[in-house]
């Protein structure tokens, strides 16, 4: 009966192997062994199963350095069951509640990321093409439970894969906890207890502790393979989802350093399924983990981008903020979207090419000629007369401008030498272009929804007599274009990093 339930066992084993499938004949496998149950049988099985799937093996252990002597237990465990298999054994030690203080993470996501680093790292330098972790129907039931308590979306319902990165392989994925606790029991395998898992400070065991056994005695016996089931359908429906979102984000958003910029103009045209998919690609884009986005916080961003609320912001997980202008959302992972950190202000060359940073500005001064004050005071008037009683709305006064340049036409007879730029002062004034009056700075920034995290980015231009220009928003009444004008000053403003964008 024993030898019976032993060949059931492999069997079902091998089935699952070849039905996803995991490996090819010829592969080595790292297999990651704790010492605990589950990774004990899973070495077991497949040093059982080797000449059959005609693989090879190395096994890997990883000593955290959370358990002191008990943990040294383990590494020794391992290192002599693998022997007793006839397998190669590599262990290493971590120091990750040192990793934990250094980088604010989770002892949970701390020991899972070092573990996955040196499983990788170990399978490189064996030449290995698969890494084979023990996870069970039982972890896939309460990945699913965790999911919905801590609200993930879609994505993250579909739990763990049997295969992730073409890499690493669940063999045991659709076998239960229990059914591996017996075949321990008939086949004698031997393994170590982790005092850890009795803990239920941490949700996981919280979940595999309690909340299991409650739904298991007081609503289904199956809700195991239940919660299995939905974890695979919740991953077709995401996968689906994932492909079209691929096809639409090249179109929507642009990956830049340490920023993903979204059209905002075709985002909210999306089904929010779609947004939201958008939203999980541009974070991992951004933090390489999208798992740790959870469903409310793609709610919040969704809710940003999608009403009129520029200069709002939302701050996600891995140091993630979201923010919005007028036409364009962001995310990124820098502190401040803030001024150009080599200078404050600076003297610049009128006429001449002066380098800022990442700024480069050109001026250059020409004679104006009669069809240019002509033509430039017709637009002035159409500007004035569309835009009536709007006096934030500025006059694109040459019409070559981009997310990357600026340029700008002012009176030069009008400019007071020498120009300088700088950035926002507290209690700047200047008279908007079109207006009758004075108007704070702060002011006409609120009015033109700038958000508050770019106000500070935004080139300033005065000469003696005070601003003259605000690069990409508007001109000083003082220096337009008039037809007294007889020499004009052209200056240009090319931005060689990450753009500055302006709300129109």
């Amino acid at each position: 009966m024993n030898d019976g339930y032993v060949r059931q066992f492999y069997e079902q084993v091998v089935r699952y192997v070849r039905h996803v499938p995991m490996l090819v004949p010829g592969e080595l496998v790292v297999v990651a062994v704790s010492g605990g149950i589950d990774s004990a049988v899973l070495l077991y099985t497949l040093s059982a199963l080797r000449q059959r799937l005609s693989i090879q093996l190395h096994c890997a252990h990883l000593n955290h350095q959370f358990r002191g002597a008990e943990a040294e237990r383990d590494a020794e465990f391992v290192r002599n069951f693998s022997a007793q298999l006839g397998l190669p054994c590599s262990i290493e030690t971590r120091n990750v509640p040192e990793f934990v203080r250094q980088h604010k993470l989770s002892p949970q996501d701390a020991a899972r990321q070092l573990r996955y680093e040196f499983l990788t790292a170990l399978a490189d330098r064996l030449g290995a093409s698969k890494i084979a972790t023990a996870h069970t129907a039982d972890d896939q039931a309460e990945t699913v439970l965790m999911g919905l308590i801590r609200g993930v979306g879609l994505h993250g319902l579909g739990g763990i894969q049997p295969i992730m990165n073409g890499t690493i392989i669940r063999p045991f994925l659709h076998i239960t906890r229990q059914d591996i606790a017996t075949f321990a029991g008939v086949a004698g395998v031997e393994f170590v207890e982790d005092s850890s898992n009795a803990s239920r400070k941490y949700l996981r065991n919280a979940v595999r502790l309690d909340l299991l056994p409650l739904l298991k005695e007081q609503f289904n016996p199956a809700i195991v393979t239940r919660l299995g089931m939905y974890a695979r359908r919740f991953r077709e429906d995401a996968e689906c989802v994932e492909q079209i979102a691929r096809e639409r984000y090249p179109l929507i958003c642009t990956n830049l350093p340490q920023v993903v910029k979204i059209n905002l103009d075709f985002f909210t045209k999306e089904c929010i399924t779609i947004q939201r998919a958008l939203l999980y690609q541009g974070f991992e884009a951004l933090t390489g983990n999208r798992h740790c986005l959870e469903s409310g916080h793609a709610r919040t961003v969704i809710a940003l981008y999608t009403t009129k609320s520029p200069g709002k912001q939302a701050s996600l997980p891995h140091g993630v903020r979201a923010y919005r202008d007028s036409a364009w959302g962001y995310m990124t992972t820098e502190r401040e979207v803030a001024r150009e950190p080599n200078f404050s202000e600076a003297c610049l060359a009128a006429p001449g090419t002066t380098r800022l940073g990442q700024f480069r500005i050109m001026i250059e001064a020409a004679d104006s000629g009669y069809d240019y004050v002509r033509d430039f005071t017709a637009k002035a008037q159409r500007h004035r007369e569309k835009h009536r009683g709007k006096d934030s709305v500025p006059l694109r006064l040459c019409g070559k401008e981009s997310d990357t340049m600026w340029e700008q036409d002012l009176d030069a007879g009008q400019v007071q030498f020498p120009i300088r730029i700088r950035f926002r002062h507290p209690g700047d004034v200047f008279q908007p272009f079109g207006m009758s009056g004075k108007k704070r700075v702060k002011k006409f920034f609120i009015d033109r929804k700038i958000p508050k995290n770019k106000r500070e980015s935004i080139p300033i231009f005065e000469d003696a007599a005070g601003i003259v220009w605000i690069a990409g928003y508007s001109i000083d009444e003082r220096v337009k274009i008039t037809a007294q004008t007889t020499r004009v000053l052209r200056c240009c403003v090319e931005i060689a990093g990450e753009p500055i964008s302006t709300s129109r």
